[in-house]
């Protein structure tokens, strides 16, 4: 043996919940479980033999939707977000100090930005932006990413002119003279978004998207997560990835969910679903079809409650993401659709069904990415379809007042209706969406738990779920929904050795104390890839 990890409690979620006192792992593989007695006899001269010291050890956490690349791009960007910022004021002032550090000329970026969480409730806006920076081009992201602010040094940059049309699947906010805002939604947002982080990756050659790459997997890793499915992976987020992997800077795997915008070089090369390693792994194409719900631009039947008070934004007409879904599930490729709102759910359900039929069982595993308003007869079109669902607990304590402000109750009270879908059958995979949110899965746990919001509300307390089916979420269903249930997800002979180590089991503390649990240790294919400095271990 490798390693053999004795005195803890290893617990397994396999399906016969079984849980052991050690684990041994050899060639990077479960390579026993039982007691610590019979294991340490496993021993050889090499075998290094760790105490757990009655910790929890659980399989790997799997983060089934998150922007790990995105993630790494906004860490050297100024934080715009809460609690560091409580008014528009603090935010200038950030973007002020950063443009004086840097010189004039120089990009200054920003991220984790929503504006709800501001004492004014409003947007920054590109004149405030260009008194604090005139002479620095500025872009400031939005929590969810599908918005951005821009100064108008910025705008002068990617050509963005006062008369210039709203783009399809996007807004140019405007003033009442008809002149941009420098807000900018969806399509607009995004196609900014990705030139920037294209241009600060080419910038900086090779080594930029790296160090983005280790930067951010390294935080993932000191969360106890051995696996992330990157949600927005493009030729040059690919081509980050593999050179991370070669240079072993890479701290989780990697399952890639393909923009179908920039997917054409994948298909014309010939490369296929699944292709890859146990490291890097090509996934789904992932569809944009509507917007977000921390924008109000997720495509619902219903006007918001609050500005923008419209139904939100369709990033594509329904026919189009019919011939989509069509096209890639003939080329034998997985579909993610990233839909949010009511309105789009249906519209996708229907596309699905109408490509797939009923009753095929969905044999390539077609998933809905959030699926937040998925209301009562759309529970049962998911169920009808065969449709996999990739959601995130923890936008209700991040984002959980703005859902229910948009939506008011009790229509809000049945938005990321967990308890129903897995009553339903349907299975749902844990999810962060970093980062939008924390990308750390124990506030995940608690969330899908308590359902509690920022403010303490609780938003829909009859769809909370015990801590097992929430922890299930994370390894069982997050493995299933890209085809490693084989090799991941549960502690079982024969898979990879990719392991949590807590300093407290979440099944047996307080739901409120799970996220003063400490990461202690993360294995990912025996190889240590976080070691928390008070472990012990």
């Amino acid at each position: 043996m490798d390693t053999i990890f004795i005195n803890g409690e290893v617990v397994s979620l396999d399906a016969s919940n079984s849980v052991h006192e050690a684990v041994a792992v050899s060639r990077g593989r479960i390579a026993a479980l039982g007691g610590s007695g019979d294991l340490k006899g496993l021993a050889g001269p090499d075998t290094q033999i760790i105490d757990l010291q009655g910790k929890a050890l659980f399989p790997g956490f799997i983060d089934s939707h998150n922007h790990l690349m995105l993630f790494g791009y906004l860490l050297s960007g100024i934080d715009c977000g809460s609690p560091s910022n409580k008014d528009v004021g603090d935010i200038l002032s950030r973007v002020k100090a950063e443009a004086e550090e840097k010189g004039a000329g120089q990009w200054v970026k920003g991220g984790g930005y929503n504006e709800l969480k501001l004492k004014e409730q409003r947007h920054v806006t590109r004149l405030e932006l260009d008194g604090v920076s005139p002479d620095n081009p500025v872009i400031i992201i939005h929590t969810p990413g599908h918005a951005c602010i821009l100064n108008s040094k910025a705008m002068e940059r990617f050509g963005i002119e006062d008369d210039v049309p709203d783009p399809p699947g996007g807004q140019y906010v405007r003033d009442e003279s008809g002149r941009p805002t420098g807000l900018l939604y969806e399509s607009a947002s995004m196609e900014v978004m990705n030139e920037h982080w294209r241009m600060e990756m080419e910038e900086g050659g090779v080594g930029a998207g790296v160090e983005m790459c280790s930067q951010a997997s390294r935080r993932y890793a000191e969360a106890g997560i051995t696996t992330a499915h990157d949600a927005l992976v493009t030729p040059f987020t690919l081509k980050a990835y593999q050179e991370a992997m070669a240079r072993d800077e890479l701290y989780v795997r990697v399952y890639t969910m393909n923009l179908h915008d920039a997917a054409d070089p994948l298909l014309k090369a010939g490369v296929n679903f699944r292709f890859g390693s146990d490291m890097l792994r090509i996934g789904p194409i992932k569809i944009f079809y509507d917007g977000g719900m921390t924008t109000r631009t997720a495509y619902v039947s219903e006007p918001y409650k609050i500005e923008p008070f419209g139904t939100g934004i369709c990033l594509l007409d329904k026919d189009t993401l019919r011939d989509k879904i069509k096209r890639y599930h003939d080329l034998g490729f997985q579909i993610a659709v990233h839909a949010q709102g009511d309105a789009a759910i249906r519209d996708t359900l229907e596309c699905f069904r109408d490509v797939m039929g009923i009753g095929t069982g969905n044999p390539l595993r077609h998933r809905i990415e959030h699926c937040g308003a998925v209301f009562d007869d759309l529970i049962s079109m998911c169920k009808e379809v065969g449709i996999l669902v990739s959601s995130q607990p923890g936008f209700i304590s991040d984002l959980g007042d703005g859902f229910m402000d948009s939506f008011g109750q009790p229509k809000s009270d049945k938005l990321y209706p967990y308890r129903t879908l897995l009553e339903e059958g349907i299975l749902v995979a844990g999810a962060s969406d970093s980062p939008v949110t924390s990308y750390e899965p124990l506030i995940g746990l608690r969330d899908a738990v308590l359902r509690k919001t920022p403010s303490g509300r609780v938003m829909g307390i009859e769809q909370r779920i015990g801590i097992e089916q929430v922890l299930r979420m994370y390894t069982n269903a997050a493995a299933y929904i890209s085809f490693d249930e084989d090799v991941k997800g549960s502690l079982e002979v024969g898979k990879l050795a990719d392991f949590t180590i807590l300093s407290d089991n979440p099944m047996k503390v307080e739901p409120e104390r799970i996220t003063d649990i400490r990461v202690d240790m993360t294995m990912m294919g025996g190889r240590v890839t976080h070691r928390h400095p008070q472990s012990g271990l």
